[in-house]
């Protein structure tokens, strides 16, 4: 694999060819506070671009209060088309929103009921080895990050064993 800088668009080319055409994809019940398959919930093609970036700028806002949707970007194809292509920057929102010292925390419960559950058994190490190589070639990243990259995959990806 070559060196990339981690990214969005790097990140998700390696997660989004091991997922399902068939992914399930629970939404955040707020009155629940928690994750949810609705009876209406269809499958969809997570291969697809903009169903699968959707999900990953999904985890990074779906936790926040619903009276701060205003401040977001409609995440429709042509807007992921656009930031991922460049021709727009990515939104000052959503990367405040990831930068939240709570954030991890969220994307991980995202990831676990969104994103794992849809990357066969088989392919699952793969991608989380993938990912670590990717972080541990990123020199824009600290140490620190480096280090702590260990602990990220078990948050975001804690089906492994």
């Amino acid at each position: 694999m070559a060196a990339n800088p981690l990214s969005i668009r790097s990140f998700g080319g390696i997660v989004k060819s091991r997922m399902s055409k068939a992914a399930r994809i629970k939404k955040y019940d707020t009155d629940k506070a928690c994750f949810t398959l609705s009876a209406d919930a269809l499958e969809h093609d997570a291969t697809k671009q903009e169903v699968f970036y959707g999900m990953l700028f999904e985890s990074l806002i779906f936790y926040l209060h619903e009276s701060d949707e205003y401040r977001f970007p409609d995440i429709g194809k042509r807007w992921i088309s656009e930031t991922l292509n460049g021709r727009i920057p990515l939104n000052s929102e959503i990367l405040k929103a990831a930068q939240r010292k709570e954030a991890i925390l969220f994307i991980g419960e995202y990831f676990a009921n969104n994103i794992v559950p849809n990357i066969p058994d088989k392919s699952l190490s793969m991608v989380v080895d993938n990912i670590d190589m990717l972080v541990q070639e990123d020199n824009a990243l600290g140490k620190k990050i480096h280090k702590s990259n260990f602990e990220l995959n078990f948050r975001l990806f804690p089906l492994i064993q």
